[in-house]
């Protein structure tokens, strides 16, 4: 019995990587994307104030929830809508909010003292353009790059300090899609930020706060 040749076992070889790469490469979504972003994740974030020919670095690695501000309020947990275009670029951007306050009162002797404590607000708003690569029916690559602008303010009985930070902002989620229209994201992130200014009890000071930060975070798409 003559064995087929090494030509004939080889020939198909192209015919089937053009079968993979079409399937691979399928269309992307079109139309609305809902997304809720960096609800969990892994942060390393480091925030560098100067001034007075002093300068301070602060640096901190957290594992847990996107609901507290943390060093910078870019971790926040975003509410993102996208518009994908046909041929796969998208447009859009998130919206983070979060607010607290600590206020306690102590009762004594027939008179109740109030202590506002701190109170802290924090908003990110993040613009952002990305492109939809399709791998395969599961899998789809999403990079997405933007400006981020974030207002935080802190106020205390003795002081009240806002501040913005505008930050370049770059992600590439892995888009896993276990049913139809719902998508898990696996998401590398960066944001580079500076503060550009500072507000504290009204007086206007220059910027000279400086952010970067890191994450692996974990978010949920939904196809409208």
């Amino acid at each position: 019995m003559q064995l087929p040749s090494l030509r004939v076992l080889v020939a198909p070889l192209p015919l089937l990587v053009l079968a993979f790469c079409s399937e691979a490469f399928a269309a992307p979504p079109q139309g609305a994307l809902l997304s809720l972003e960096r609800t969990f994740g892994v942060d390393h974030a480091s925030r560098t104030r100067e001034g007075d020919n002093v300068s301070v670095t602060d640096s901190d690695t957290e594992v847990g929830l996107g609901l507290h501000q943390g060093l910078t309020p870019f971790s926040l947990t975003r509410l993102a809508f996208d518009f994908a275009l046909p041929g796969g670029l998208t447009l859009g951007g998130g919206f983070g909010f979060t607010h607290s306050s600590n206020a306690t009162e102590t009762e004594g002797g027939g008179v109740t003292l109030t202590d506002d404590g701190l109170t802290t607000t924090d908003i990110v708003l993040a613009p952002r353009v990305g492109y939809w690569f399709e791998l395969t029916p599961l899998l789809a690559l999403w990079p997405r790059g933007g400006l981020s602008l974030a207002s935080s303010s802190t106020s205390t009985d003795a002081t009240d300090r806002s501040e913005q930070l505008l930050a370049l902002t770059l992600d590439v989620p892995l888009v896993i899609t276990p049913v139809p229209r719902l998508g898990i994201l696996i998401a590398p992130s960066l944001d580079a930020g500076r503060a550009h200014w500072a507000d504290v009890n009204g007086n206007d000071h220059p910027g000279d706060v400086s952010t970067f930060q890191l994450r692996l975070q974990l978010g949920f798409l939904v196809a409208l």
